[in-house]
């Protein structure tokens, strides 16, 4: 009988290869509807909420069984000014990306990009923007993985609101109790308040180059490790750094930024 010997990093390629055709043969993704996947992440998200306003979900199922979910919602503020010449309609949030510790490894970066590219695919959408948080030991490595771009820190947030053990935000708390005031809540409630720390903001470019109404092209170019967005206006551009989500206009554009009228 032969023996077959192999050095230590071969062993290592080969047991990859034999997880990665293991990972694409059982891991299946697939665009559902939310009631599909909210008690899942209720369960299983460090939150257990999901935010009412979803409009893009995605699960994934492994060997049969759900073991990941992707919530895309409408964003939560004043998006329209942190990004100007990308609507608010052109725009989503990342809300919830929950996978169980069984699936394989890499399968949330695979997941994520999934569903990019169904988004790209079948919507309008131009911008996703995404949160990690801090306090529960997240700092985006999922994002950095899948060529997302890093946009700082979010501004500082109001206290968080800890209401029977369990996060809430004060726009639910109206929908469940009527109010959102601290005194009125602690007659009946156990709450708490605790100080947020800021989340670190991630940025991903659908459409990296689209026609806004009849005059205006907005364009989005990475550069030196940062993004900046131009706005074209026939042979005129205007230049604008992308930084801690808002535009700065640059007054000296470097010459490889430069677009060529020509172009």
């Amino acid at each position: 009988m032969s023996l077959k010997i192999y050095s230590s990093n071969a062993a290592k390629q080969a047991a990859y290869r034999e997880r990665k055709i293991v990972a694409g043969k059982d891991l299946h993704h697939r665009k559902c509807s939310l009631a599909d996947v909210q008690a899942f992440v209720k369960e299983h998200h460090y939150s257990h909420t999901i935010p009412a306003a979803c409009d893009y979900v995605f699960r994934l199922d492994y060997y049969g069984k759900l073991a990941g979910a992707c919530v895309f919602g409408a964003v939560i503020g004043n998006a329209g000014s942190r990004y100007p010449g990308i609507r608010p309609d052109e725009q989503r949030e990342l809300v919830r990306l929950v996978l169980l510790d069984e699936v394989p490894r890499n399968s949330e970066s695979r997941f994520i990009g999934w569903c990019l590219r169904w988004l790209r695919r079948y919507t309008k959408l131009r911008l996703i923007i995404s949160f990690a948080d801090p306090e529960h030991g997240h700092t985006g490595t999922v994002y950095k993985a899948s060529n997302w771009t890093y946009d700082g820190l979010q501004k500082p947030q109001r206290a968080r609101m800890i209401v029977d053990e369990i996060e809430r935000h004060p726009r639910s708390l109206h929908r469940t109790h009527g109010t959102s005031s601290v005194p009125k809540l602690r007659t009946n409630h156990d709450v708490q308040l605790r100080d947020r720390e800021s989340k670190h903001r991630y940025l991903y470019f659908i459409d990296r180059s689209a026609q806004l109404g009849n005059k205006w092209l907005s364009t989005a170019i990475e550069h030196g490790g940062r993004w900046y967005i131009v706005l074209t206006n026939n042979s005129a551009h205007f230049y604008f750094r992308i930084e801690n989500g808002m535009l700065h206009k640059l007054n000296r554009v470097p010459a490889k930024l430069r677009i060529s009228n020509n172009a």
